[in-house]
């Protein structure tokens, strides 16, 4: 919920179809939709293999823009178990030391 704020507090918006949103309007969690991460993080060591370097530190063109790959989704086997999450930070040197942001 909105409590306060120094800049923006004019902001209205509008989705097609739907009621307009002011910056300093009540939206409850609920409203916001499914979260883009569930709020917890990933640490674990694993090894790092070539084809991994080559994915953490490619990129894609998108719209004819350069997009580096560590904005992608991850996948780790954890106690049997394919969780998925978003890259936070990697270590690819060595054992190779990571953290995912779980979805």
């Amino acid at each position: 919920v909105w409590i306060s704020s120094n800049c923006n507090s004019d902001l209205i918006t509008k989705e097609a179809g739907k009621n307009e949103l002011a910056e300093n309007g009540f939206v409850t969690n609920k409203d916001l939709g499914v979260p883009f991460i569930d709020g917890r993080l990933l640490k674990f060591d694993g090894k790092v293999y070539q084809s991994m370097i080559d994915e953490i530190e490619g990129y894609n063109m998108i719209d004819g823009e350069r997009i580096p790959n560590w904005f992608g989704l991850f996948e780790v086997m954890v106690q049997g178990r394919l969780m998925y999450g978003r890259l936070s930070s990697s270590n690819i040197k060595g054992e190779g030391k990571h953290e995912i942001a779980l979805i």
